[in-house]
Parts: C-alpha cells; structure tokens; sequence
C-alpha cells in the first residue's frame, strides 16, 4: 500500500526527502483489493484501526496509528496482503 499522513502527504525517510510516521500519529494506508479491515502489525507491535472501506471504485483506505515506543525503520504487516512492508518512524 501507499501510507500517507493525515495532510496526503507520503511517510517515509527524511533521507528520501519525505517525513517520517510518529508513534501515535493515525496514518492513511490506500491499496486495491479487500477493503476489510486488515490486522496491522509495526514492528512486531499491534496497530489500531480505525477506518477501513472503499473511498473510490477500486481504491480502499485504511486508517490506523502507529504503536508507541517505535523508532527508524520496522516492518509493518497486514493481514490482508501476502508482503512485508517498511515504515520509517521518527
């Protein structure tokens, strides 16, 4: 998926150019496919959601936060897709 801050701008590594997720910050996840609401683990942590649903024909979003306690780069799971994923936090 493509994860965004609340204001549609990309998360990711300053040294990309972009700005990292904060821990308790509610992120926007948008992909295809199912639009149920996924299980979401970073790093190994559990995620809240709080909003999962199709917005458009064939786009879903999903709104989750990031756990507390979380730095750099970690790996975010969902249950929903078969791949891993990373998610810089600062």
């Amino acid at each position: 998926p493509l994860v965004t801050h609340a204001d549609y701008s990309v998360v990711g590594a300053v040294a990309d150019g972009l700005q990292p997720a904060v821990p308790g910050e509610i992120l926007l996840g948008w992909g295809s496919g199912s639009c149920l609401a996924p299980v979401i683990t970073i790093g190994g942590k559990p995620s809240s959601v709080a909003f999962s649903g199709r917005v458009a024909s064939g786009l879903c979003q999903t709104n989750f936060s990031v756990p507390d306690g979380l730095t750099g780069n970690n790996p975010m799971t969902l249950s929903t897709s078969p791949h891993a994923y990373v998610l810089a936090i600062k």
